[in-house]
């Protein structure tokens, strides 16, 4: 039923969306199946696949950050924030939600690396682009 449910969604999403390749379709399917692992805590699985999508696209600063989320659950906080601070450094032009975020996790991963410090810098930063964070 979920294979269906999956399938279904999927036929609807490339309906409704043209892709540029073939290339833009595996990314989708790898993300797609790295976030639903995710949620359901599966995170071998679903960075596995993020893997797969980084293999696709190796500069999409969204895989990279999906890939940062798993390490921090995995208890990989100091892998994470490198990956965090490199998406930063390397996309002057991320979007403010994915940079915020950024921020946020930052702000978590030196949190739990016992940086009061740059923890509270990071969470200053989410709440200096987006006021409205309640988390931040």
């Amino acid at each position: 039923m979920k294979r269906l449910t999956f399938l279904i969604s999927f036929l609807i999403f490339l309906m409704t969306f043209t892709f540029s390749s073939v290339k833009d379709l595996k990314l989708y399917y790898n993300l797609k199946k790295g976030n639903n692992d995710f949620k359901k805590g599966k995170f071998d699985k679903s960075f596995s696949e993020y893997l797969k999508a980084q293999g696709i696209d190796p500069q999409n600063p969204i895989v990279s950050y999906d890939i940062g989320n798993v390490l921090y659950k995995k208890d990989k906080k100091k892998k994470a924030k490198e990956i965090f601070e490199k998406i930063l450094s390397g996309n002057k032009k991320l979007s403010e939600p994915l940079k915020d975020s950024i921020y946020y996790n930052l702000g978590n991963c030196y949190y739990k690396l016992k940086n009061y410090n740059l923890a509270l810098n990071y969470y200053k930063k989410t709440l200096l682009n987006n006021p409205e964070d309640e988390y931040a």
